[in-house]
């Protein structure tokens, strides 16, 4: 069953907790296999919004099994963006739903182990690069390569 059930008809706070010391504001623990926070938005707004005014994190979330660390599902038959990262109004990183990424820049930390021949394990779309070649696997365990140059 529910600990604590609320519905919210109108345009406001169903849950408002402020919390100006070092405690937890929200705690949901559940040991079960249901949800520990649950929130169904229909009217067209926000379902949870986290607002971090210092130089900690908004939301941290510790996956501590097996499973997913974070899931988004956009279920709607839409045309929209089910993942979005912007940095104030301007979008950094969208995920469409035929899961296309789209940001505004791409960088590797650092260079990848090139694979050691054309047939080298490896899975469809992988890319990998090194300070000479840009490398693709085209179909399982099978790798094309092209060169880089400074121009």
């Amino acid at each position: 069953g529910l600990g604590q059930y609320i519905i919210n008809s109108s345009i406001g706070v169903g849950i408002n907790c402020l919390n100006s010391g070092t405690n937890v504001g929200i705690y949901a623990e559940n040991t079960n296999s249901g949800f520990g926070i649950y929130s169904m938005n229909q009217a067209g707004g926000v379902g949870i919004i986290s607002t971090n005014n210092s130089t900690g994190t908004a939301i941290y979330i510790s996956n501590l099994s097996s499973g997913k660390g974070l899931s988004i599902n956009n279920s709607a038959d839409s045309t929209g963006i089910p993942f979005s990262i912007s940095k104030g109004l301007v979008n950094k990183l969208n995920i469409s739903d035929g899961g296309i990424v789209d940001a505004t820049q791409y960088k590797l930390k650092a260079l990848n182990t090139a694979p050691t021949s054309a047939t080298a394990t490896g899975t469809l779309g992988e890319i990998r690069y090194d300070a000479s070649y840009m490398y693709v696997c085209v179909a399982t365990n099978t790798w094309k390569r092209s060169a880089l140059s400074t121009w």
